[in-house]
């Protein structure tokens, strides 16, 4: 066995170590083929860090080349109140009577051309509630094509009907019952869908349903603000169905500038007191 052991060729490739490979391979030491081996690595690591920064600064450049060819609009709707024609729902939507931040309003810009955009986005899914006996939220605004999920939440059953749409539907849902709808209109602050229940008169919500993406809900404070909007004219519109107040004012939408405006409302923006 001993003997036999002492013939065995050290040059034999299936006892050759790992040593002796890399040097029979580079010819060189083994001190210096690990040094080009490891500056290789390293090499291939800075061009791989290069490559990584400069594709994150072209996303950063068509960012803020993106932001450079549009402009944003923002501000608060303000319901300035009047002693001798008071508006009945104020106190719904007002919650500070001197401040006059209108909540619940829907703004946006419109023109031909947004009205006529086509989009391959996936649509988004909102929720509207049936619960003591109100629509919640009872205004809410969504992109062309977007799902609606109404649930119901009271103990008795509801109705979900809309006639104004595209697509009218009536439907009933029974408690923990949902039905789910799909909008496809597009006119939006001109002709929110307004929803009903036929069992119950009192209940009603709207939905504004937009072909674009430049619109806002105000909240409490009153604020909103539309960013993205590519550069040119627009119609800035305010709706708030509601209160049945509109108002509207043309506009100018400059490359990466911000266009601050307050909308001002009163109840000369009544559609009862314009009819």
């Amino acid at each position: 066995m001993r003997s036999s052991l002492r013939n065995v060729s050290l040059e034999d490739s299936s006892l050759r170590t790992p040593v002796s490979v890399l040097r029979s391979r580079f010819g060189l030491p083994l001190e210096m083929t690990l040094s080009r081996i490891a500056s290789r690595m390293s090499k291939s690591l800075c061009c791989l860090c290069a490559l990584i920064t400069l594709a994150s600064w072209q996303g950063s450049l068509k960012a803020e080349d993106a932001e450079s060819e549009t402009g944003t609009i923002e501000g608060r709707v303000i319901y300035h109140a009047d002693a001798k024609r008071r508006w009945r729902y104020s106190r719904y939507y007002v919650k500070d009577q001197k401040l006059g931040h209108l909540a619940e309003a829907a703004v946006s810009v419109s023109s031909p051309a947004l009205r006529r955009l086509k989009t391959n986005r996936k649509p988004a899914t909102h929720k509207i509630d049936q619960t003591n006996f109100r629509f919640v939220p009872e205004t809410t605004v969504i992109r062309t094509g977007d799902f609606v999920h109404f649930h119901n939440s009271d103990r008795g059953v509801h109705n979900v009907r809309a006639s104004n749409t595209i697509e009218p539907f009536s439907s009933n849902i029974g408690n923990g019952g949902v039905l789910k709808r799909q909008f496809n209109d597009r006119l939006g602050v001109l002709k929110p869908v307004q929803i009903g229940c036929v069992f119950h008169s009192a209940m009603q919500a709207w939905i504004f349903v937009f072909p674009h993406p430049y619109y806002a809900l105000t909240k409490e404070d009153g604020k909103f603000r539309l960013s993205g909007i590519p550069e040119g004219s627009y119609t800035l519109q305010m709706a708030h169905p509601g209160g049945g107040l509109r108002w509207s004012k043309r506009v100018k939408v400059t490359a990466g500038k911000t266009l601050k405006l307050d909308i001002g409302v009163s109840p000369d923006n009544l559609e009862s007191t314009k009819k």
